[in-house]
């Protein structure tokens, strides 16, 4: 529809007026012709460099010269797209294509808005049929998006959790909505997948206390390393660069139980022991330290190997296994210099965490899997790509008689602990789905002109379409490793551990998925745990990362975005928040106790105390009336008087 509008609601009160009134402020022509004119230079004549400069130089300048013609603008947009706002919207849409009706009902405004595209196309003299069945899917998209935003507003993410606002506001939503608690659109939004909850009282130790200390390590090795390692209570101990990654090693004193499931034990005996951590970090295109092009190589080397009989089961990205074999090299002599009760966790952001993962496995193969058990408390890891999988894909689907949902099937069949590995997971970072089955990457390299260097060849225009072209004509290596990698990065590796999605309010999820504007990383909000087999199926679902999709400038910049470092770093901020609500919570739970303990009237104490005394009192009366008993008992007290004491 060529006047297509954008409605902005400016308040959550829902009107059946208020797309009209936002209509007539800001229209997608508008938007749309807003947008192009702030790109217009770059789209129509990008910039032009020397063909000789390294793929960083190039890069930095080519993207250097788009991002300020683009950051304005997407500012700018996002500023005036609201939480309620989008709220206005889903609701709005709800009722007049009327997704909370049945079938029939909404088969009829289907068809009438069928009709409409239609009456449409022939006024604009377009395909008739094709109008009609674009308006068709686009109509179905949109009920079953909105099917999805309906749950999340009055349910939130998974079972027991929250929408929107308080009850009664949801309670308010759903009315407006026709729309009851147990209703099939009151669905949470991770209803179809078993292994995505909350995380338990048990793990909230491990899984965000300790663990957001470790995102804060696993971004301290870019930048200010020493301050930010000594605020988390860590001496460094070594430090150096293998395969051009640079590694960490530093010692803190901890507690064991930190790590595990909490037994809710009062007054709990743990003696402190010293746990040396491993930090690998990820690519750091700022680094002229290193040969970055080199290391980009061996990350696109992902063809399958294998490494010894321990592990022949099964095969491993094999450029990120030979960085990992020369970190191994270095740090290994640090694992050997601890004392035997110390301690040792591996760590790291991106491929630092993916070579974290392989150095585990190189460790499995040889030392065994109970040195291992008994040696490593834990690998973290945040935004890392997943690097292994099953050698015999019959494998992949294997199960075990567990009834742990979260149970990992690699690490089982190392025999190693299910909560070996915690992975976390900003949703909207391809990167963590790189060289998957979901990879929204690969697919782009696929997709190339008849030049070699135009990405997105196929399909409608798009901005990012000469950004790249200007990077690739840039790079002189590209023709080679366009050649030597193309084949190689197409794989189906898989995730590993427990995994764990860091996410946003409901109201900034569902902007996202409406607007692509706000390209910031979001305030952590909630973080869920999900299991290895069923974390692309969720993401797939909840946040769709596809090749078209990443292709368009927003949403290429907010993907890149939630992938870097600090992303994962302001998991802090949440541990921190709820560490403060949990402690307060605590605090006014003692007070109530206490003061409900002073208010305790005396009648109260004497309802208790009456029983017991009247009950000895009628003893002594009949002690009273045994001669014999009364004789002794003036005996005994006229010794206790004279001094005798006989008590």
């Amino acid at each position: 529809k060529d006047n297509m509008s954008v409605s902005l609601p400016l308040s959550t009160n829902i009107s059946s007026t208020s797309l009209t009134n936002v209509e007539e402020e800001l229209s997608w022509d508008n938007f749309i012709q807003s947008m192009q004119q702030s790109l217009k230079d770059l789209v129509e004549s990008p910039a032009s460099y020397s063909p000789n400069f390294e793929l960083t130089m190039a890069t930095e300048l080519v993207l250097k010269d788009a991002t300020q013609k683009i950051e304005t603008f997407m500012n700018d947009a996002a500023s005036s797209i609201s939480s309620e706002g989008v709220q206005g919207i889903i609701a709005s849409v709800s009722r007049n294509l009327a997704v909370g009706q049945n079938a029939d009902v909404f088969k009829t405004t289907m068809d009438a808005v069928v009709a409409a595209a239609e009456a449409l196309a022939r006024e604009k003299g377009v395909d008739v049929s094709d109008a009609a069945s674009q308006a068709r899917a686009t109509t179905k998209y949109t009920a079953e998006f909105l099917q999805t935003a309906n749950g999340v507003l009055i349910s939130g993410y998974v079972k027991g959790g929250s929408g929107i606002g308080s009850d009664s506001d949801k309670d308010d939503i759903a009315k407006q909505l026709d729309i009851t608690p147990n209703d099939e659109m009151a669905k949470p939004l991770f209803h179809k997948f078993k292994s995505v909850t909350s995380i338990p009282d048990s793990h909230v130790e491990s899984a965000i206390y300790k663990a957001s200390d470790f995102s804060v390590l696993s971004g301290a090795i870019y930048e200010d390393t020493i301050p930010r390692t000594h605020t988390l209570g860590h001496a460094i101990v070594a430090n150096g660069t293998a395969a051009d990654v640079v590694w960490m090693v530093s010692d803190t004193i901890g507690y064991q139980k930190d790590y595990e499931i909490s037994k809710n034990v009062v007054n709990e005996v743990s003696e402190p022991v010293l746990i040396r951590t491993i930090t690998v970090r990820g690519f750091d295109a700022s680094d002229e330290s290193v040969d970055r092009e080199k290391l980009l190589y061996k990350i696109c080397d992902a063809a399958p190997i294998s490494i010894g009989d321990k592990t022949k089961h099964l095969i491993m990205h094999r450029g990120l296994m030979s960085v990992a074999k020369e970190v191994y090299a270095e740090i290994s002599k640090y694992i050997d210099l601890t004392g035997p009760n110390h301690k040792i966790v591996l760590n790291g952001h991106s491929i630092g965490g993916a070579v974290s993962i392989l150095v585990l496995l190189l460790l499995v193969e040889e030392r065994g899997a109970e040195f291992v058990n008994e040696k490593f408390l834990r690998v973290f890891t945040f935004g890392s790509p997943p690097v292994t999988r099953f050698a015999n894909d019959n494998e992949k689907e294997s199960n075990s008689d567990s009834l742990d949902m979260h149970t990992c099937s690699i690490l089982e069949s190392l025999s190693l602990r299910n909560d070996m590995i915690y992975g976390y997971v900003q949703p909207w970072d391809p990167i963590v789905r790189m060289f998957s089955r979901i990879d929204p990457l690969y697919p782009l390299i696929g997709d190339l002109g008849d030049d070699g260097v135009t990405l997105y060849a196929n399909g409608p225009p798009r901005t990012l379409r000469p950004i790249t072209r200007a990077i690739l004509e840039s790079w002189e290596n590209w023709p080679t490793f366009r050649d030597d990698y193309r084949g190689v990065m197409n794989q189906e590796y898989m995730s590993v551990g427990v995994q764990h999605l860091l996410m946003p309010d409901t109201g900034r999820y569902l902007t996202d998925r409406l607007f692509c504007m706000n390209v910031a990383t979001f305030p952590i909000d909630n973080v869920l745990r999900v299991s290895s087999k069923e974390l692309y199926d969720a993401l797939e679902s909840a946040f769709p990362l596809d090749t078209f999709v990443i292709s368009l400038v927003p949403t290429a910049i907010r993907s890149f975005i939630h992938h870097f470092y600090p992303a994962y770093t302001d998991f802090e901020d949440y541990s921190k928040k709820r560490k403060a609500n949990e402690d307060k919570s605590m605090r006014v739970s003692r007070d109530e106790a206490s003061s409900e303990i002073k208010n305790l009237k005396m009648i109260d104490v004497k309802e208790r105390v009456n029983p017991v005394v009247n009950k000895e009192i009628e003893k002594m009366k009949v002690d009273l009336k045994d001669e014999q008993k009364l004789s002794s008992l003036a005996e005994a007290a006229a010794r206790f008087v004279l001094g005798d004491k006989l008590f």
